[in-house]
Parts: structure tokens; sequence; C-alpha cells
């Protein structure tokens, strides 16, 4: 993208570095302070509700990325550390500038889903989504599923990429939105090399039917 260089020539010295360690560090704040006081719901004031946004609250349209994922404390942890191992290495990648463009994007076009759509929305899948980009550029990375099982991680994309359609088939329109929104920057960025990858297996397969 020759545009995002030009950019980041510009305006590279305003990027957050170890965009993902604040991030994470936030989920962890908000994940303690909903689990310590039960009695206050800190989520509640967090959430992407686009109804509380047109009423002012436009807080909102940030803090839903900090919400926390809905589970037990250690897979939270586990969690948490995943969105910061990869943020952390698509950074390294990227550069500091260009993943803040990225994660920046999937925040506005998430937001922009939820407020043309109506409905509430956290941060849960615009985090996950940072798996793509990343098996995109590491495809053959092993990483050990469940602390022991060592699987490539386009495997787990591809495990990913299923739960997501199914989720779009099956789940609520609230997750529906939340995923078409997280996934808009991913398919950004790679759209034109997904395209290529497309196309270059169709000729290969073309050519070995025509060898057959």
């Amino acid at each position: 993208m020759k545009f995002l260089y030009k950019m980041e020539r510009k305006f590279g010295r305003f990027a957050i570095k170890n965009l993902m360690l604040h991030i994470t560090i936030l989920n962890a704040i908000v994940y303690l302070t909903s689990y310590l006081f039960t009695t206050f719901s800190l989520v509640s004031y967090m959430a992407l509700v686009p109804n509380l946004v047109m009423q002012g609250q436009v807080w909102r349209i940030i803090t839903y990325v900090f919400v926390p994922p809905n589970v037990s404390i250690i897979l939270t942890a586990i969690t948490l550390y995943f969105y910061y191992f990869i943020g952390l290495s698509l950074e390294h990648r990227w550069g500091s500038f260009k993943f803040n463009v990225y994660y920046l994007l999937g925040i506005i076009l998430t937001a922009a889903a939820s407020m043309i759509s109506g409905y509430t929305i956290v941060g849960t899948y615009l985090n996950l989504s940072l798996f793509f980009a990343f098996a995109m550029l590491y495809p053959n990375m092993e990483v050990l599923f469940f602390f022991v099982i060592p699987i490539k991680v386009k495997y787990l994309a591809y495990f990913d990429a299923a739960f997501y359609a199914y989720v779009l088939i099956k789940g609520t329109p609230n997750d529906r939105i939340a995923i078409i929104g997280s996934l808009l920057n991913f398919f950004i960025f790679f759209g034109p090399d997904i395209y290529k990858m497309i196309k270059l297996r169709i000729k290969v397969m073309k050519n070995r039917s025509r060898y057959r």
C-alpha cells in the first residue's frame, strides 16, 4: 500500500508503540474490576450500544474494545496473552504505524457496522480477527494447541474461519454484525493477496487437469 507508506512518513511519529500491550492491560483491569466488584457493572458502561451513543455516550465507540471475554479468569488470562502475542508479532513485522492503522481501522469499521445496524457489540471478535492477519504472515509457524499438540497456525486459521462461518449462520444478529465489522480491515489489507492466491491455485489446478 503506497498510500500507507506515505502516511507513515508524515504521521509515523504519532504511532502508539506496544499498542496491544496497552489494550490487553486495560482488558485485564476491566475484567478484574468486574470480578471484584460484582455490584458495579463496568462493562455496561463500555459496550457499544448505538442508542446510548446517540444520546451522548460517545466514549462507547472506543471503550468497547476494552471489554474482556466473558469467561473464567484462567481462560481470560490465556486469551489476553494470545491477543498480546499476536499483536506484538504483527507490530514487529509491520512496524508500529501500520499495526496502529490496521487496528484503528478495525475499531472504526466495527463501530460503523454497529451504529448502522443498531446492534450492541463488544470487542471480542475484533481482537480475534487479528489472528487471520497473523496466519497470513506466519502460516507455517507451529504453536501448541491446548499447550500440548503442535499445530501450524494456518490450520488454526481454517478452524477459526469455520467457527466464524458457523456463527454467521447460527449466531445472533449482534454476533453477525460484530464478525462482519471486525473482518473488513482484514480484507482491505489482505484482499489483493487472497485474490492472487486463489487465482494462482485455480491456474495450478487447470494446468494439472490439462496434463492428466
